[in-house]
Formats: structure tokens, sequence, C-alpha cells
């Protein structure tokens, strides 16, 4: 769970962003919970600063004097920093991923003290290192753009492709300016990614996970009733699961899930193209990021997924063996029944939709269709 297996992973990442004071939380050894730092107005200068930066780079690829193919160089990098500006903005300055990670520590701490944890499970497993991964691709991520940029400094849609002389400003011997421009550009990096990266991975996939253990350790509950007490224990958790699921949608609806369904397939699509038609017009080793971010894009885009909608399926399972096993108690109270005919399935949801099997595979085709239908057109124009 959360608090044995992932939290070390947490404490690691939010020591990097106190580097770059990119999130207004940290870890508090004395309470043992995430608490406000003092450095609101940095992070609100990174977030405006991070608007400004990401409205150049749309309008430089938008309306710059840029070829095709840098446009679709410049694309990726667009996306990936659209899913920060749009994860990462907070008018109202809350505390919504500290507040949500906190419930379920509390969530934990408080309700499974009591039950026995099943150990270590498959999916636990994989997340895991799929979290591990995700953390260096995060470290690895700017040092490559940064590679890539010294290689080739006018690359849309980055700073120094804006300026009309560029050509003539990187040959002229300004070496120094140039390299400054290209370490202010690995700094946003560095703070973007890895602040929305908190909201991203530990309040959406990783909590994702955490409502699966608990299903397991509630579906184990359920073999174990006996009797109306036990029953009562088994709604009890189901609806204190129930309060969580609430909260995680109230948290992810508002900005994490709308531009991770947006950014993540476009990442897919755009890095799966440039692999597979650009990669004579990229030197390394500045290409590897390419690849690089269509892994991240396509575990992102098919296991979470396929995860979340796992949510909706276990609760459907769970609730019908908590029906079936109410029908063999004796002395069942009427306020019981009625109570299993008000719970409803748990849903990951975004605007009036919510994810369910289905939607994995949904935005899988949408990926390769369009993939294969930007190379084919490519294709023939190249012709």
């Amino acid at each position: 769970m959360f608090t044995t297996e992932l939290l070390s992973l947490l404490k690691f990442h939010l020591q990097v962003c106190h580097v770059f004071r990119c999130i207004s939380f940290k870890y508090g050894k004395k309470s043992d919970r995430f608490i406000r730092t003092r450095n609101l107005q940095i992070v609100q200068f990174q977030r405006v600063l991070s608007i400004l930066y990401f409205t150049s780079m749309f309008l430089n690829i938008c309306l710059g004097a840029t070829s095709l193919v840098e446009r679709f160089q410049g694309l990726n990098f667009l996306a990936l920093y659209f899913m920060c500006v749009v994860t990462r903005w907070d008018v109202k300055l809350g505390n919504s991923d500290l507040q949500i990670i906190n419930t379920f520590l509390d969530f934990e701490a408080n309700v499974m003290k009591d039950l026995s944890n099943l150990g270590l499970s498959l999916v636990l497993r994989l997340i895991k290192l799929l979290v591990a991964i995700c953390e260096l691709s995060l470290l690895c991520l700017p040092i490559l753009q940064f590679v890539l940029l010294l290689y080739a400094p006018c690359m849309s849609p980055f700073t120094l492709s804006m300026l009309p002389n560029c050509e003539h400003i990187t040959l002229s011997g300004h070496w120094l300016v140039v390299v400054w421009i290209h370490v202010f550009e690995t700094w946003m990096s560095y703070h973007m990614v890895f602040s929305v990266s908190v909201g991203i991975v530990y309040s959406f996939f990783v909590n994702i996970v955490c409502l699966l253990s608990y299903h397991r350790i509630l579906e184990r509950e359920i073999g174990k009733i006996r009797d109306t007490h036990d029953m009562k224990n088994c709604l009890k958790l189901y609806r204190q699961i129930q309060v969580l699921e609430k909260s995680l949608n109230a948290v992810l609806k508002d900005s994490i899930l709308p531009s991770f369904v947006l950014g993540a397939p476009l990442i897919q699509i755009v890095s799966m193209f440039v692999c597979i038609n650009l990669h004579e017009e990229i030197e390394m080793p500045g290409f590897v990021m390419f690849p690089m971010m269509w892994l991240d894009a396509i575990w992102a885009n098919v296991f979470v997924f396929t995860l979340a909608s796992c949510i909706h399926n276990v609760s459907k399972k769970l609730l019908q063996e908590i029906k079936n096993t109410g029908v063999w108690i004796e002395n069942e109270k009427r306020l019981m029944k009625r109570e299993m005919v008000a719970m409803s399935r748990l849903k990951i949801k975004f605007g009036s939709n919510f994810i369910d099997r289905t939607t994995p595979l949904t935005i899988q085709n949408f990926c390769w269709s369009r993939t294969m239908t930007l190379t084919l057109i490519w294709t023939k124009r190249r012709r």
C-alpha cells in the first residue's frame, strides 16, 4: 500500500522538488504527513512563468516560420508542457494534491490498521517499478533536452528558434548567451515536469492502485462473513472506500485527469510518428528522448487506464458478492438490505463520463490509427 511501498519514492521526489522549489508542501517527520511550506509566492511565480513559456511555444509553432519537420518535433514538447501548465495551474491556491495524499495515509493508518495486509501483489510490484522508471525519466528528460539543444540550438519550439537570426547568433561566437538560454530552458523543464508529476503520478496513478489494494482486502473480509456483525463491518468498509473514491474524483476532475486524457495520447501519437518518420532528421543522442517519451506515454495510456477501469469492474463484483452473501445470513435487518441496495459502483470520472473497460482499447485504437494516418500523409508528401 501507499505508506509501506511507495512513500519512499514520493519522499525522494519531494526532495528533488525542494531543490527547484516547485511545490508548496513537504514531508513532515514529526507529523508523518505532508505539510505546507512557505514558498507559495515562488510556486505561483513559476506557474505564471510556465504559462508565458507555453504560450510563446504555441505561437511559435502556429505562427513561426518553421518547417513541417520542426513543427512535428516541437509538438511533442508542446503536448508535454500543455499537461504541465493545465495540471499545475491552481487559481484557488488550494492544496488538493497534499490533501488527497494525506487522506489516503490517514485511511491506511486509521481504517486499515486492524486489517492484515495481503502483501505485495503483482500489480503493486509493477506500479512500483513503473513509478521508479517514471522518476528516472523525469531526471533524464531535461538533460536530454539540453543535449538536443546543444546539437540543434534553433530547434522549434524553443526560445532561440523564435529569433529570426538564430543561425547567425549561434555561429557568431555568442556561445555563453546560447548556453545560458539552454540552462534557463532546462530549469523550466525541471520545475514544470517535477511539479506536475506529483499530481499525475502520485495523486492519480498511485492512489488508483491503493484503491485496488483496499478492494482486495475487502474481498477477503467478505469471504469471512458469518453473521450480521461481519456484514456491517464489510458495508462500513465499502462506504469508507467510497468516500475515498469521491474525494479522489474531486481532485482529479478539474485539471489532472482532463489534461492527462488529452495530453498523454497526443504525446504517444507524436512520439511514435517522430520515431517512425523523422529518426534520420534528429541527431543522436538527442533522439533518445523521443522513444523514451513514447514508452512513458504508452505505459501510462495502457496500464494506468486499465487499472482505472478495474475500479469500476472490481466494485461491481464486490457489490454482487456482498448481496449474495447477505441472502444466506439469518435474521438480516431491513436497514442492512436498504444499505446494500443504495451502494453504488465506484468510478474514476472525467467530465460526465467515467473510465470503463473499453477506455484503454479506445485510446490505443485512436493513437495507432492517427499515427498511421499521419505516416501515410507524410509518405505521400515526401514522394
